[in-house]
């Protein structure tokens, strides 16, 4: 059961890159963002690499989809149009300044209940008859999804650097009580 769990993971983080519901994203500047259609591969019994045992190929997969990417750096010009308030999380101004951010969907990667609540798909599963089985939903469809690849290649090159790029706290910034 982990092992559909982690396709359908995969699959519905991809999809929720259709969603057009955030304010603006720096990856929207630079990429020109396709649609495609994306034959899924929902099969329980043609497993894709994502529902393979844990082991040293799935873990390359899914460092490869850009699970463990670090934030990017918005310029402070830029920051309130994409919905980022001074008091937040910046960048040493001796660095260059600017806010430290995640591109949403390798955040959502990790997060299968903001996938499976906020993203919810509404497509047809149509049903095919399965020999000792009987109706079984195909789960093998295709969606319009934005390209992937492209916010990917986007956000890797733009990520900051984990070893020296550093926050600073300056007087003014916000500090919650607890993780929002």
């Amino acid at each position: 059961m982990q092992q559909t769990h982690h396709s359908i993971f995969v699959e519905l983080s991809i999809f929720i890159l259709s969603d057009d519901g955030h304010p603006a994203s720096p990856v929207l500047k630079d990429v020109d963002i396709t649609y495609e259609p994306v034959l899924f591969n929902g099969s329980f019994t043609k497993a894709t690499i994502y529902r393979q045992p844990p082991g040293p190929l799935v873990d390359e997969a899914w460092l490869a989809l850009g699970t463990r990417f670090a934030s990017v750096l918005v310029p402070e010009d830029e920051a309130e149009k994409y919905g980022i308030k001074q008091g937040q999380v910046k960048r040493m101004k001796e660095q260059g300044g600017g806010f430290f951010a995640h591109i949403g969907v390798f955040h959502h990667l990790h997060c299968v209940d903001i996938v499976s609540t906020c993203f919810v798909n509404v497509g047809l599963l149509p049903q095919w008859w399965v020999k000792h089985v009987g109706p079984f939903a195909d789960f093998n469809t295709v969606h319009k999804c934005r390209n992937f690849e492209a916010i990917r290649k986007w956000t890797e090159k733009h990520q900051s650097s984990r070893e020296n790029d550093k926050a600073e706290r300056r007087p003014g910034d916000i500090v919650l009580p607890d993780i929002p």
